[in-house]
Formats: structure tokens, C-alpha cells, sequence
């Protein structure tokens, strides 16, 4: 019987894609060479370009082309470019939030988010915010033998898990993660950001003594980061902001207690936001709502207070204790502001 010739399409266009060459035959079907317009080459078996159903057009991404009229192939919407350029208070928010409690999967070209049930508005807020109509999926697993519902939303987007790539998010980020190197660029879009992060991995609580704490894990870097950016925001109301760093396990800890020093961080952070994880925003509202026990600490200005006045009442009142409950000083900031204002002098006096 003889051989049935081959039909020849080198050089022809089918969508997107231009055959190059033959590649070989398998199963009694030939396999050419093509070249997509967005530059892969990929060996495609001559049936399927020719097919009459749905013949390929590409070599698969047109389906995640974002300039396609409406939706394309894509069963839901988004946004590809929202972190192109962080430059809005949701931008801001959301690249913290996913640094905080976000994870990228590069092989799958997705961002996903996974939270409690009682947070499920909160992804809602989300999938809103970067153009998308996808639903919030809802789970169970079980923890410590009792189920608990998780909401999860997972978005699938090449461009925009590079963006975030690019901006200092990697897909394993747990024991890595940098601070974004925008927060130098403007300080409200550093406090957008800094709600984000405290958002997904910060803490309010109330103690049984009536104080309050705020803190926050994550990377020694981003730490550090949070400690100098609470420092510089808050240098008018207080000379040094209490809080201490410690490593937990793998991460590190910024924490500090009180009620005055914790109600500064709380409206450095929430003061007129309009993107905010509502429950924390409620405990703020509490924590807000308490009188602080030290009012002159928030507000007084520390440049009276110079290294001679302290002395000199230090020699009227026979004690530091005794200066610190007169003047309505925190001993341990009264310490530190007398460390600060040594260490200045010493340089003159030699």
C-alpha cells in the first residue's frame, strides 16, 4: 500500500503561532515547530492546528492575556498590573498583607490567601480590590482532632506573581523576607504598608491587669524595620519608643505594653484608613477608649527635660523614683532619656 504524503504547512500562521519547521512523525502524525508571538517554541502535532473543534492558537498564553476583550479564556476576572506600581493606600495594604500572611506558588503562577471563616469579608475586600470575580472558596480541616473552616482565595496570574516577586516577595518567604524598598519613598505609604503586615501578623491584646500589648512577628529584618519606622513617626510625642525585639523560634518578635506608648502605634497605623482587617480595627477602638495612666507621655515635649534640670532635681528629690513620680516620667524612659543625653555630652566634655 503506498505511504500517504505528507501535508506540508512550514511556514504557515494558525493565531499566534507560525510553523517553523518538521519536527518528526509519532503515531502516524506529524509534529512541526512552532514559534509564538510571545517568543516559546513548542512542538505541536499537526492535528491539533488543523482541527475544525478548537484548533491551537497559541502556545497557551493567550489564555492569560490581559488585553483581550472581557474575560477571553479566563473563567474569572483580575487585574494583572495591580502591583505594577504601588502608588494607593489599597496597593500599599494589600502588598503588606500578602507579605504577612500571602504565599506565592511560581509554579503555578498563583497568590494565595488563606484565613479564618470569621475573615472571609476580608478576602472579599481583596479579590475586589485587584479586579476579580472569583468566589472565596471555604474548607475544613482537622486541628488537633476538631474540624476547623478555613476561606481561602487563590488567583492565578503570571504577571502579577512577578510583580510581587519583583518587590521583594518570594514564594518561600517565611525565614526570608525583606521589608519593601518603597517605605523610604513616602511615609503614608509606609504606614498603609505597616497596617497590612500588622494586619495578617500583628496582635492586640488586653491583659487580666488591665494593660494592653501590641506585637508583631516576622523576620529579624522586618523587625527592625517596624521598630525604626514607629521610632521616626513617633520622635515628637516620645524621644524612644519602648518595645523590645527577641527571637521566637525560627522568627522575631516586636512587642510593648502599657496603654499610652501602644495607643500612638495603633493610630500611626489606623488614623483615617479605609483598608483595615475590621476585628483589629475593633480592638483598637477599645484599646482607644482607655485612659492612659501617664497623659504628659504622649503628649509633652522631652526638650525641656535637658541633662542639667534632671540633675538638679535628681539633688532636690533625693532619688530617681522620686523624679520620675514628680515630673510623671516612666522610670524606664526617664533612663533611657538620661542615657541619650550622657552619651552627648561625653564627646564635649573631652
Amino acid at each position: 500500500m503506498p505511504r500517504s504524503r505528507r501535508l506540508n504547512i512550514q511556514g504557515q500562521r494558525f493565531g499566534r503561532l507560525l510553523v517553523v519547521s518538521f519536527a518528526y512523525t509519532a503515531k502516524r502524525n506529524a509534529h512541526w515547530l512552532c514559534r509564538c508571538d510571545c517568543g516559546v517554541e513548542k512542538v505541536i502535532c499537526s492535528r491539533f492546528l488543523l482541527r475544525k473543534g478548537r484548533p491551537f492558537q497559541s502556545c497557551g498564553c493567550i489564555r492569560h492575556d490581559p488585553t483581550l476583550p472581557g474575560k477571553g479564556t479566563r473563567r474569572y476576572s483580575i487585574e494583572h498590573r495591580f502591583f505594577a506600581t504601588i502608588d494607593t493606600e489599597a496597593k500599599a495594604y494589600w502588598l503588606g498583607f500578602i507579605s504577612a500572611d500571602g504565599h506565592l506558588d511560581d509554579q503555578m503562577n498563583t497568590v494565595n490567601i488563606n484565613l479564618a471563616e470569621s475573615d472571609r469579608s476580608h478576602l472579599e475586600k481583596f479579590s475586589q480590590a485587584v479586579g476579580s470575580d472569583k468566589p472565596v472558596s471555604m474548607y475544613s480541616r482537622l486541628r488537633k482532632g476538631k474540624p476547623v473552616v478555613t476561606a481561602k482565595v487563590s488567583l492565578n496570574s503570571p504577571w502579577m506573581v512577578a510583580d510581587l516577586i519583583a518587590l521583594g516577595l518570594t514564594p518561600r518567604k517565611a525565614l526570608t523576607l525583606q521589608p519593601w524598598q518603597g517605605l523610604s519613598v513616602s511615609l503614608d505609604l509606609a504606614r498603609h504598608y505597616w497596617r497590612g503586615v500588622f494586619d495578617g501578623d500583628g496582635c492586640i491584646h488586653r491583659r487580666a491587669s488591665g494593660q494592653w500589648s501590641i506585637s508583631l512577628v516576622g523576620t529579624q529584618a522586618m523587625m527592625e524595620a517596624f521598630r525604626a519606622f514607629c521610632q521616626e513617626s513617633l520622635r515628637e510625642h516620645c524621644p524612644h519608643v519602648l518595645g523590645s525585639l527577641h527571637p521566637v523560634f525560627n522568627s522575631w518578635s516586636f512587642a510593648c505594653g502599657g496603654i499610652g506608648l501602644p495607643q500612638l502605634i495603633y493610630q500611626l497605623l489606623y488614623q483615617d484608613a479605609t483598608v483595615y482587617l475590621g476585628r483589629k480595627m475593633q480592638l483598637g477602638l477599645e484599646l482607644l477608649a482607655q485612659q492612659a495612666k501617664i497623659q504628659v507621655f504622649r503628649f509633652r515635649s522631652w526638650e525641656w527635660l535637658t541633662l542639667s534640670f534632671l540633675e538638679e532635681a535628681h539633688q532636690a528629690l533625693g532619688s530617681w523614683l522620686a523624679v520620675s513620680k514628680h515630673h510623671k516620667i516612666p522610670m524606664t524612659c526617664l533612663w533611657r532619656h538620661l542615657k541619650r543625653l550622657r552619651s552627648e555630652t561625653q564627646p564635649a566634655s573631652r
